[in-house]
């Protein structure tokens, strides 16, 4: 099962995996010239085969459009060689051992012997609720010798009409896997639509409107790139697929698989909860340096709301690592962020009480809501240079510095039992060299040498407008941070950055690795 996971996730790296401009349209991360450059890749796409097999009714979609090849797949090959650590995952020395064969095998060559071919192309979508993944092959023999061995007690094998499928069944679902000459599909299904899934696996039944068209639409509209990752998940959709008058194949799976008719009435709250957020969607800006986009669609009346929201944050450039490992600041308040999941709580208890079967779905955000609001907090940031982790993985020392824009910080320490330390004042507070300066506008805290000046210095000068959240940190000095006992030599070189901040569109959360030789 490990080594079937790894297998999968591995794909979906290679699947996924500079220039300056003008700030563009959709995104102030992402200059025009990049996303010009790949809606033009647009004009001329011609979709995988796979993709004119997805019903435009599926409420969500993952996949590269155009297929990674050439020097763009030994690139993702690389970087899935010198990031997979086999030590991490690996459960015995036996697993080990196949982890790293696998991983010896991620080359053009090694692709080539497993039936893959010079070009890759896989999706991950819905047929109703239920999932279905297809990958791109190049030799059938070569690729059915590769996953047999995974497929003994309990798989029933078959072939008919050039395909060759595994059949296994389950607690009333049916996990079916079926190959052709130049595709491997997996589906699953209740059990009584097995015969329907397999027609939909091999091609037999074609939809009346394929999703060619809306991801075509979406990768143009975000510039997002072709060849890396594309998707989305669409509430919309969901709530069609829920109503009980549909008659579609995905319809009546999206009700097999809930069990029962879904009542109208659960059917409005879902739809009703979701009219300001109807859709997340994602996708790569560039895969050659793995820049990426995850957004949350709003209707325009919540981001004009939301917009109204004030931001502050420390003023630092956090692009500028210096000495640390991590870097990140925050400029919404808890306050903003509480009552944002009050509204979200109200919604699911809505859901709740229309829908008999969803339940429990408030505790999560009522136990989080109550811990942002007992200190209200407005901007703040931290800085990690150094952290020494103990033999039990528990943090023994740390060495950075902090702060946070708050007028609360008396309270909460009289609260705590520590009157004596609210004094404005640096206090040693003796667990791993931390002290702790608070008055009644902020709260900091440093460790090391010099870090008490630094924070003073960031905390000075107050940056309006910030972004909800950003952070940056150095990769290898991160996870080496993290993990002392077995450091990872195969981690990338580079810097990670990522930024969550309010667009025309919704809240986008960005990232980027610029990578070092």
């Amino acid at each position: 099962m490990r080594n079937t996971a790894l297998s999968v996730v591995t794909l979906c790296v290679l699947s996924t995996c500079k220039k300056e401009g003008a700030k563009s349209d959709i995104s102030p991360r992402v200059s025009s010239t990049q996303l010009n450059e790949n809606r033009q890749a647009y004009d001329n796409l011609k979709p995988a085969q796979w993709l004119k097999q997805v019903d435009a009714q599926t409420p969500y979609f993952m996949g590269n459009v155009s297929p990674l090849q050439g020097s763009d797949l030994e690139r993702a090959l690389e970087f899935v060689r010198t990031s997979v650590d086999c030590d991490e995952l690996a459960g015995s020395p036996t697993e080990k051992v196949e982890c790293e064969v696998f991983m010896k095998r991620m080359t053009k060559q090694g692709l080539s012997d497993m039936g893959f071919g010079d070009s890759l192309s896989v999706g991950i979508y819905g047929v109703g609720l239920m999932p279905v993944a297809r990958l791109t092959i190049a030799d059938r023999k070569k690729f059915e010798a590769t996953v047999t061995p995974l497929f003994k007690e309990g798989w029933t094998k078959s072939g008919s009409d050039g395909v060759t499928t595994w059949t296994t069944t389950e607690d009333d679902l049916t996990f079916q896997i079926a190959i052709t000459d130049r595709e491997a599909s997996f589906g699953l299904s209740p059990t009584p639509f097995e015969k329907e899934m397999r027609d939909h696996l091999i091609g037999k039944s074609a939809p009346k409107n394929s999703l060619v068209p809306e991801v075509v639409t979406l990768g143009k509209t975000y510039g997002f790139d072709p060849r890396g990752l594309i998707g989305f998940g669409d509430a919309t959709k969901v709530a069609r697929l829920l109503e009980p008058s549909g008659t579609s194949l995905a319809h009546k799976m999206a009700q097999a698989t809930l069990g029962k008719e879904v009542p109208k009435v659960c059917v409005d709250a879902f739809a009703d909860g979701f009219t300001r957020t109807p859709r997340a969607v994602f996708g790569y800006d560039d895969i050659n340096n793995w820049s990426g986009r995850f957004i949350i669609e709003m209707k325009k009346s919540l981001i004009n709301e939301l917009k109204k929201l004030p931001t502050q944050a420390p003023s630092f450039d956090i692009g500028k690592l210096n000495d640390s490992a991590m870097l990140l600041g925050f400029g919404i308040g808890t306050k903003h962020l509480s009552d944002g999941l009050d509204r979200w709580e109200k919604i699911l208890q809505n859901i709740e009480k229309a829908c008999p079967r969803a339940d429990n779905l408030t505790t999560e955000f009522s136990q989080i809501r109550m811990g942002l609001s007992m200190v209200e907090i407005t901007g703040g940031y931290l800085a990690i240079d150094d952290m020494k982790m103990g033999k039990y993985g528990d943090p023994e020392k740390f060495t950075g510095h902090g702060g946070v824009y708050t007028k609360s910080a008396l309270a909460a320490l009289a609260m705590m039992g520590m009157k004596d330390k609210a004094n404005g004042k640096w206090n040693d507070l003796g667990a791993m060299g931390l002290s702790l300066l608070a008055d009644d506008e902020k709260a900091m805290f440093a460790a090391g040498k010099g870090r008490k000046k630094e924070a003073e210095a960031a905390m000075k000068k107050k940056r309006k407008n910030a972004p909800w959240f950003e952070m940056a940190w150095d990769q290898e000095k991160y996870m080496n941070m993290l993990s002392p006992l077995s450091p990872n030599k195969n981690i990338p070189h580079g810097t990670m950055r990522s930024e969550m901040n309010l667009t025309e569109r919704g809240l986008e959360w960005w990232v980027k690795f610029d990578s070092k030789p």
